[in-house]
């Protein structure tokens, strides 16, 4: 009889009966909050037509895996749930009541280093609403994305929240072209990372001039309560295409989240928050965990563009994502869910 070795891909994982369990009851819990809230259940392919899932996603697209099938036609699979939906919706907009709220918790896969909390299958649990340009469409995106974090005791989460506008005028106050929009997006998306000095480094490297860069820096390492960063960002973009609006509508966007009695301390305005996404045209925000430091836990923003370019018209969306992975790493250190010993209920 012939042996073959036993592996397992790099970046790929089996889970043991203990593990699963501990998912599947997480799973339950962010299933329970998602429909509290309104949200339904859908499912999309694994797989999708290559051109479904290319020129929407910047960077992340490039961590896609993507072949030809037998019947030689381009495919990959999903990097995110996010794009599925907006396909989704655009296939299924007639059956659709807006504004369309559903909840996706299924794997995807980026083929991008292994490394704590990251790995090449993980599985995402996103909730969106479709239809609704009201600024309180992403403060229950916030109401929901806290409430799931609360709902398995991981309190110690802290909601940062940007808006691309805002990030787009400052980089044109400081006198960055507005074409290298996407260039300051992806270094201030690192700045935890390599500081600021590396963000200075990077922009000045991909072409942005040095003075413009240290003002860039300037600008969004800016600290303070969130009225104050607010009142700030007012005066210094007063005149300038965007920033007012920006201003504006997260004023707006932090109104709703209190009048949605989000827990206080768990959210905050972050002029550094950039989501390296490319489909983002809003508000931006993201869940970090500093002890354990697996980073980010979740992520969400506006992409009021996305489902248009199925449709070829304005489709407004918000939404966000928890990073099942990460949030498990968190939970298991701590022992923040408890959990049976087996599935048999003795």
């Amino acid at each position: 009889m012939s042996v073959r070795k036993p592996q397992i891909l790099k970046g790929f994982r089996d889970y043991t009966p203990d593990q699963m369990r501990l998912r599947l009851h997480v799973i339950g819990i962010f299933r329970q909050v998602f429909e509290r809230h309104g949200f339904e259940p859908v499912d999309t392919p694994a797989l999708e037509y290559l051109e479904i899932l290319t020129g929407k996603a910047g960077e992340n697209e490039k961590l896609m895996y993507h072949f030809h099938d037998q019947g030689d036609r381009e495919v990959g699979l999903r990097y995110d749930l996010t794009v599925p939906l907006a396909r989704y919706f655009a296939m299924h907009q007639q059956d659709s009541v807006l504004p369309f709220k559903r909840y996706h918790i299924a794997p995807v896969w980026r083929a991008e280093k292994p490394q704590r909390g990251r790995f090449r299958e993980f599985w995402q649990c996103d909730a969106d609403i479709v239809g609704s340009s009201s600024m309180l469409a992403d403060a229950e995106a916030v109401s929901v994305l806290t409430d799931a974090l609360d709902a398995v005791n991981l309190k110690r989460a802290v909601v940062s929240i940007n808006h691309r506008r805002l990030l787009e005028a400052m980089a044109r106050l400081a006198g960055v072209p507005e074409s290298y929009a996407p260039t300051v997006f992806r270094a201030i998306d690192k700045l935890d990372k390599i500081g600021p000095d590396g963000v200075r480094r990077d922009l000045v490297a991909t072409g942005v001039d040095e003075a413009a860069a240290n003002r860039v820096v300037e600008l969004v390492t800016r600290t303070g309560s969130n009225d104050e960063l607010l009142d700030a960002a007012a005066a210094d973009l007063e005149g300038i295409a965007g920033g007012s609006e920006a201003v504006t509508e997260l004023r707006e966007l932090a109104g709703y989240i209190d009048s949605l009695n989000v827990r206080p301390g768990s959210w905050k305005i972050d002029l550094s928050l950039a989501r390296g996404i490319d489909y983002y045209t809003g508000p931006v925000f993201e869940a970090r965990v500093d002890e354990p430091k697996v980073g980010s836990v979740a992520g969400a923003g506006r992409y009021d563009e996305l489902v248009g370019t199925f449709l070829g018209r304005a489709v407004p969306a918000t939404g966000m994502s928890l990073g099942l992975e990460r949030i498990l790493e968190v939970i298991q250190e701590f022992e923040l869910v408890p959990l049976r010993a087996s599935v048999a209920d003795l």
